[in-house]
């Protein structure tokens, strides 16, 4: 039996995939990752670089995100989004290591 926790997880991860294969498809970004993946990389719901626990209070907008809510971050941008070389993270990290890099 699936518990609210999983199917919170589930739902999490299936929009993280979408909502990151959509992003990156104008910037032909390399993205082979399967829901399953992405949900082995969510499930810990903690930043993989901070440790900072993640939140997600489910679907929003791109402007009504919090700090804290996951995020999927490349480790090597030059490989895309491939599994081995993505990671969650907390937005706050993802969005200012995205500025850094410019």
């Amino acid at each position: 039996m699936k518990t609210t926790g999983d199917i919170r997880l589930r739902e999490l991860a299936a929009y993280l995939h979408t909502w990151t294969k959509a992003a990156v498809e104008y910037r032909h970004v390399r993205f082979s990752l399967s829901n399953a993946d992405v949900l082995a990389l969510v499930r810990p719901m903690r930043c993989a670089v901070t440790g900072a626990e993640l939140r997600w209070d489910g679907r929003r907008s791109k402007l009504e995100r919090g700090p804290f809510e996951p995020y999927l971050d490349m480790v090597d941008n030059s490989r895309g989004y491939v599994p081995g070389n993505v990671r969650v993270v907390c937005l706050c990290y993802g969005l200012a290591r995205a500025n850094a890099s410019h």
